[in-house]
């Protein structure tokens, strides 16, 4: 593409975590596109707090297809997406179209618990063999670290299902009927 280097390597990195992140997406989505009446009034349809026609397309058709076209410079003006601007839209599409941040807290929260437990098991040990710690540490160690490690997984069931809320919200159609004879 003929941006500038910065948006370039964003770009793809954005890209590539999209692909992560939202895996039903068309791998070659652009802002350039033909779309079939029945699939842009299925989209038309749908409202959600923030609008990403690719994912709206990814929940309406799994049909897809790609040409190549070659990118020009922009002939006049300059583009009214600024960083932050680009920022916020990469952060709306991941919160509204992604249940991968949620995820990587639920995940992370379990690990911390584990993390807290051998911890806690560690300074059980120091106090009970060694007596070696101040009074009131072990306790204060082991019920912050399992409590934060308890809030986190809550914030992750909490989030999967404002998630779902979401998608419920959004008018997602299960189906579409493409021909009725």
């Amino acid at each position: 593409k003929n941006h500038g280097g910065f948006r370039n390597v964003t770009s793809t990195i954005l890209q590539k975590l999209i692909k992560v992140g939202i895996p039903q997406l068309h791998n070659d989505y652009s802002a350039f596109r033909l779309i079939r009446r029945d699939i842009a009034k299925a989209c038309v349809n749908m409202q959600n707090s923030y609008t990403f026609l690719d994912g709206y397309l990814s929940w309406v058709t799994c049909s897809f297809s790609s040409v190549k076209v070659k990118h020009q410079k922009r002939l006049a003006g300059e583009s009214s997406y600024t960083l932050s601007k680009l920022i916020n839209h990469s952060i709306n599409i991941f919160v509204t179209f992604s249940d991968l941040p949620i995820k990587l807290v639920s995940y992370f929260s379990l690990v911390f618990f584990l993390l807290a437990l051998l911890y806690s098991g560690w300074i059980f040990i120091q106090k009970i063999v060694f007596d070696n710690l101040v009074p009131g540490f072990a306790t204060t160690i082991i019920l912050i670290s399992l409590g934060f490690s308890a809030v986190l997984f809550a914030l992750g069931i909490i989030g999967q299902y404002i998630h779902r809320i979401n998608l419920k919200t959004t008018k997602h159609p299960n189906y579409l009927i493409s021909k009725t004879i």
